[in-house]
């Protein structure tokens, strides 16, 4: 289905189309980024995307209104592809990139941008879905990393075994979210199959129902963000951040803040080279990532990796735009990943 084509946007002839898959949070931030570059945006929302289409910040001026069209995702790959094409040869345009924008688009974006012969990363290699966190994880120990013990599982037997021998307290969590929603720190055997049990009967908001859930050891340390931009295997960090999450509420990994560490700073330059790491172990290319990372007593290990830029509506983003002069979402940094030349993005960023 698409509708809304051409809502307060006029297209000229040959006017270059940018589809962003599910821009809703800092996703939605970066349709006025494209629209100031001259750039008509089409808003792709997939079956995942729940409750999140609603989610699109206010500070993303002029949208929804200025969308070429809104589409919404089809039952294969190829009508999608077509639904695309068709909203912007209706404005006698055409589409020359795909860019994830929430977490819930990422397996459709790695797909479809690979269908449409367009910049993105592959999902050959066991890659279709990786946004899976029990991939990840197999990936960055497959390429000789530090990896979390864990195991996945879509009933309590297949993953009773690890809860047996492993030391508590564990994380249980859904092997598809986003931030942490789902995730618990479970002190005692009952506890973490009565959340299992949880998770697999209920619907997570990023798009995982019925996937499979994980149990994991319990990282102790400090938790980093590691945000990059790639082109071609060449990862850009854009920013490094450190958590600021405490117990509150009943909830056990509150999210009090974050504050930024100097990149030149003897942490982050290894977590900056643990994190290339993983986007390579990945087969990351191309795009924005958000990592997280815990710097634990015998170093860096893979939380996860997020193949869409820093969330939290963008609410960052003056911050980093002060004292950087750019953000990992603004003009010249992720469009340049799909738009532009490998020089052109190499030279616009600190190694």
């Amino acid at each position: 289905m698409c509708k809304g084509e051409s809502q307060g946007y006029t297209a000229v002839k040959g006017t270059q189309c940018v589809v962003l898959v599910d821009p809703y949070s800092t996703g939605g931030m970066l349709a006025p980024e494209l629209d100031e570059r001259g750039y008509a945006v089409i808003a792709l929302w997939t079956q995942d995307v729940g409750e999140n289409r609603d989610h699109l910040p206010q500070a993303a001026k002029g949208f929804p209104e200025k969308f070429l069209a809104e589409v919404d995702e089809l039952s294969t790959l190829a009508s999608t592809a077509r639904a695309l094409h068709d909203a912007a040869t209706r404005a006698d345009g055409e589409v020359v990139a795909v860019i994830c924008g929430g977490e819930t688009g990422v397996k459709v974006a790695d797909a479809l941008s690979e269908h449409m012969g367009l910049r993105g990363n592959t999902t050959a290699g066991g890659m279709a879905n990786r946004r899976d966190k029990q991939v990840q994880q197999d990936a960055v120990k497959a390429h000789g990393l530090r990896a979390v013990r864990s195991v996945c599982g879509r009933s309590w037997d297949d993953v009773k075994a690890f809860s047996d021998t492993e030391a508590f307290p564990i994380i249980v969590k859904p092997v598809e979210s986003a931030g942490s929603d789902g995730v618990k720190l479970c002190r005692s055997a009952g506890e973490a199959e009565e959340h299992f049990h949880l998770l697999m009967n209920s619907q997570r908001k990023a798009g995982s129902q019925g996937a499979a859930v994980l149990l994991q050891e319990y990282l102790k340390g400090t938790e980093y963000i590691v945000d990059h931009v790639s082109r071609d295997g060449v990862h850009k960090t854009t920013l490094v951040w450190v958590y600021d999450r405490r117990p509150a509420n009943g909830a056990g990994f509150v999210c009090f803040g974050t504050k930024c560490v100097p990149s030149e700073s003897p942490v982050a330059q290894e977590l900056i080279a643990y994190t290339r790491g993983c986007l390579d172990a990945l087969r990351i290319t191309d795009g924005a990532t958000h990592t997280e990372v815990m710097m634990t007593e015998t170093g860096p290990c893979l939380v996860e990796v997020n193949s869409r830029c820093h969330g939290a509506a963008g609410s960052w983003m003056p911050l980093a735009r002060a004292m950087t002069g750019y953000t990992q979402a603004s003009l010249g940094r992720l469009s340049d990943c799909h738009l532009h030349t490998r020089e052109r993005l190499c030279g616009c960023l600190p190694e």
